[in-house]
């Protein structure tokens, strides 16, 4: 039997949800005489990898490991664009072609649709529509928060002192260490540069009892107006003005002509031990807010005001795409009248994008989210769209949708990785509604939780993945379920 630090030679078979490759060994006889499959998670692995592992972690049939020795890569390798691709977390999948990643992401929800969900492969095929992709897989994102970390220096008398701060992405399977990044192909062009004057600022600051925690850049895809906030913890500040002045100089010199400086934020984190955690943001100079817009398509454009902590897809382009999806699912846009009057309920709704895109041609719309800072900025985002007929409730989606009344026409869900609830699913199902789109960024659990949906009555109509996350291992899919009522 193998243990910790061991080291294997094997072949990579597939990729898998969390990136990760796949080697399956010999993994010893087991107390009854029967010879044991081990199968061993790579980190770094791509499909036809021979390589030499060591393993970190292990358990009786499943094990951990990093390679050690790249025996003979594998022809889908190719030479990844980013320079920090090997240390950055930032991306999963750059040694793979964009056209690979999107086989491996529609494979995996497929096949998780096939072994959890239980559904049959030709009827899934019947309903499969191809993965929705984007023309240009490079700098899509319109959110990058980047990390600070402190090193450590040693006086003369061998005593720690704190050294140098640090700023950029985390590092591969570490949750403290930063990769100092010089360029993101995630982002903007220029945020390289910018992240390089950040660390000729950082020496400047005096000490001042704290620490810097993240520093947070937001781009509207639509408008080109950029927030920059930066997060400490603690401390008495004195630096507040000579960030706004790096920050200033920076965009009034670099930058580019699409991206226009909005808004400069300072949030100071009040953390101290037995007293509740406390955020104060500083609006240092500009806007309270930056712009983006949607556009839908048939005319439909939404504009959002978007706060500093206000959640937002991190992908504009995409999500423009998988919310006409929506719209065209739950046929808002056919011409008939009975079909402009539904009843929709957006559960998890968040900030309200998904409800607010539907509620033009519903007869009424009702969010549901437990987190209620995400609701006031869904009325917000509602109100200034112009949507009168959509309705926000703070609570549980179980407790609150039966409440609510039986009659609703169609039921949007768009749940955490975790998925939903068994009592969700059932009050779903205790409705007299038609017809349920389910917006998952989880294969395994959408699997799981359309196996419980089809056993209720409902039959699988569409399913579509939908790249969101390029250069990563995530993956969303649409899914439609419909029954006669």
């Amino acid at each position: 039997m193998y243990k910790k630090g061991d080291k294997i030679i094997g072949k990579i078979e597939k990729l898998v949800f969390g990136g990760a490759g796949v080697m399956r060994v010999d993994g010893g006889i087991d107390g009854n005489g029967v010879a044991r499959r081990l199968t061993v998670f790579v980190e770094g692995g791509a499909p036809g990898d021979e390589v030499e592992v060591e393993f970190f972690s292990l358990k009786r049939n499943l094990a951990m490991a990093r390679i050690v020795k790249m025996i003979k890569p594998s022809e889908q390798r190719i030479e990844p664009r980013c320079k920090h691709f090997l240390k950055c977390g930032g991306c999963s999948w750059q040694f793979l072609s964009y056209q690979d990643q999107l086989k491996v992401k529609s494979e995996e929800v497929f096949e998780s649709l096939v072994r959890t969900g239980g559904i049959d492969r030709e009827a899934l095929d019947a309903v499969w529509k191809p993965i929705l992709f984007m023309e240009d897989p490079w700098y899509y994102r319109n959110k990058m928060e980047f990390s600070f970390n402190r090193t450590v220096d040693y006086d003369e008398r061998e005593q720690k002192i704190p050294g140098t701060w640090q700023i950029g992405l985390h590092m591969k399977g570490r949750y403290y260490d930063v990769c100092e990044i010089e360029e993101c192909y995630l982002f903007r062009p220029w945020i390289g540069e910018f992240l390089n004057k950040v660390r000729e600022w950082l020496p400047t600051v005096a000490e001042f009892g704290g620490q810097f925690s993240s520093l947070i850049v937001r781009r509207g895809t639509g408008t080109g107006e950029v927030m920059i906030n930066l997060l400490v913890e603690n401390g008495e500040l004195n630096f507040e003005q000579s960030f706004l002045k790096m920050v200033e100089e920076f965009f009034a010199v670099s930058g580019s002509e699409q991206d226009k400086l909005t808004s400069v934020f300072l949030t100071q984190i009040i953390n101290i031990k037995g007293q509740r955690k406390e955020w104060r943001e500083t609006l240092l100079w500009g806007a309270p807010v930056f712009k983006e817009k949607l556009n839908l398509g048939n005319g439909r454009i939404l504009t959002f005001d978007v706060a500093p902590q206000a959640f937002l897809q991190p992908n504009t382009v995409q999500a423009e795409r998988f919310y006409a999806l929506i719209r065209e699912l739950a046929g808002l846009d056919q011409k008939t009248e009975p079909e402009r009057q539904k009843k929709i309920f957006d559960l998890y709704c968040g900030t309200g994008t998904i409800g607010i895109a539907l509620a033009d041609k519903a007869a009424s719309v009702v969010g549901i989210e437990l987190n209620s800072p995400a609701v006031e900025n869904a009325r917000i985002n509602a109100e200034q769209n112009g949507v009168k007929n959509m309705e926000f409730i703070v609570g549980d989606v179980a407790r609150v949708l039966p409440e609510r009344g039986a009659e609703v026409d169609l039921v949007v869900v768009d749940p955490p990785r975790a998925g939903l609830h068994n009592s969700v699913i059932a009050t779903i199902a205790a409705t007299r509604v038609a017809r349920v789109i389910y917006v998952s960024c989880n294969p395994a659990t959408l699997a799981r939780d359309l196996k419980i949906f089809l056993a209720a009555g409902f039959t699988l109509e569409f399913v579509q993945p939908v790249d969101q996350f390029c250069h990563t291992y995530h993956v969303e899919t649409v899914v439609l379920l419909s029954r006669a009522i």
